[in-house]
C-alpha cells in the first residue's frame, strides 16, 4: 500500500511544474497543456472566479462534455479554498436539481446545448446565480432567470499566482461527488485535497 501523505493540489501541481515545466500535463480532447500552462491558466481561471464572488467553500459545478476547462476549474477552485462538483450530462430534470441543490452550487459552466436543462429547473435552484457559458456565443431572446456569462472571461485575466491569497491546506474539501443512487436520490460526498493527491499518487 502507498504511504499517505499530506499535501494540496495546488501544492501537488506547483511542484511538478517546478520539476518539469515543459512536459505534457493534460491531453484532452486534442489540446495538450503543460505544466507551466496549466498553472497558468488556472490561475487566469481563479481570478476570473474569483471575480465573480467565489471563495472558500464556495461550489462552481459543471454541466459539460469533457475538456481542459474542468480539469483547470479543478485546480482554480483548489488554489481559492473552493469546491468543484461535475454533474452528468445526461441527468434532467428531478436528478438535476437534486444535485445542485445539494452542492449549493452558485456558479455553473454550462456547454451551451444544455443550457435549456438548467432553465428548466432555475426556479428550484435558489442558490444558483450565475451560468457560465461554454462553447459559442449566447443571446437569450428573453430575460434569463439567472446571471450569464462566458468562460473566456474566465481565461481573460492575469496568469500570475494569486499571491494575496492564503494557501489551502491538505484538509481544504475540493470536490463534491456524487453516490450512483441505487437505492434512492444521490448523495454527495464531499472529498479533501488530500484525498484527491492520495488517490491520484503513482508510485
Amino acid at each position: 500500500m502507498a504511504e499517505t501523505f499530506k499535501q494540496t493540489l495546488t501544492a501537488m501541481l506547483y511542484e511538478q511544474a517546478g520539476k518539469n515545466p515543459d512536459k505534457a500535463a493534460l491531453t484532452i480532447v486534442g489540446e495538450d497543456l503543460t505544466y507551466t500552462e496549466l498553472v497558468e491558466k488556472s490561475n487566469s481561471v481563479a481570478r476570473g472566479l474569483r471575480e465573480f464572488g467565489v471563495g472558500r467553500h464556495s461550489v462552481v459545478a459543471t454541466l459539460a462534455e469533457n475538456t481542459a476547462d474542468q480539469v483547470l476549474l479543478q485546480f482554480a477552485c483548489a488554489r481559492l479554498g473552493a469546491m468543484e462538483v461535475m454533474l452528468n450530462t445526461a441527468y434532467r430534470g428531478t436528478f438535476l436539481a437534486h444535485q445542485l441543490k445539494v452542492s449549493g452550487a452558485e456558479n455553473i459552466i454550462v456547454d451551451r446545448d444544455l443550457i435549456p436543462a438548467i432553465l428548466e429547473i432555475a426556479a428550484d435552484l435558489p442558490a444558483l446565480r450565475r451560468i457560465i457559458v461554454r462553447g459559442g456565443d449566447f443571446a437569450p431572446q428573453t430575460p434569463l432567470p439567472l446571471e450569464a456569462a462566458r468562460v473566456e472571461e474566465l481565461h481573460s485575466h492575469s496568469k500570475a499566482d494569486l499571491t494575496d491569497l492564503p494557501d489551502p491546506v491538505w484538509s481544504d474539501p475540493a470536490t463534491i461527488a456524487f453516490t450512483s443512487g441505487t437505492t434512492g436520490l444521490s448523495k454527495g460526498a464531499v472529498l479533501s485535497q488530500n484525498y484527491l493527491c492520495n488517490f491520484a499518487k503513482i508510485e
